[in-house]
Formats: structure tokens, C-alpha cells, sequence
């Protein structure tokens, strides 16, 4: 259980990296100044709250170690 957990963590920054490109990609397409000011609002408050939780904290080797260790913790009490 702890493995997909794990695993669902990392994909969601994947997918938060995925769809900002994505909203780029689209705000450059639309050239709507309106839609590109709410996408700059909305890419701004994602990336602070993605780098207040951690950013790509999954993906180190101290991040899922201390994960696992936590885990671990929570399942003996």
C-alpha cells in the first residue's frame, strides 16, 4: 500500500508539470488576454501551493525514505 501511495505522489507532479504545459501551450494558441491573465493567476497559486507541500520531494531518496520511515511509524501504533 505505502509503494502506491508512493507512486500516486510522483504521478501528481507529473501531472501538475504536464498541465501547466499544457496551459501554456493553450494560452499561446488563444492569444486572449483575459485567458492568459486567469492562466498566469492560476499557474501561480499551483506552483506556490506545489512548492509549499514539498515540490518534487518524492522524488528524492531523503523524501521516500523518511515517507517510508513515517509509514512505518503510523502502522505500528
Amino acid at each position: 500500500m505505502k509503494y502506491l501511495v508512493q507512486m500516486m505522489v510522483m504521478f501528481s507532479d507529473i501531472i501538475v508539470v504536464l498541465m501547466a504545459i499544457v496551459l501554456f501551450y493553450a494560452v499561446f494558441k488563444t492569444c486572449n488576454a483575459l485567458f492568459a491573465l486567469i492562466a498566469i493567476a492560476l499557474l501561480l497559486i499551483t506552483y506556490r501551493t506545489w512548492k509549499d507541500t514539498g515540490g518534487f520531494i518524492a522524488w528524492t531518496k531523503k523524501g521516500r525514505k523518511a515517507f517510508f520511515k513515517n509509514w512505518d511509524e503510523i502502522v505500528d501504533e
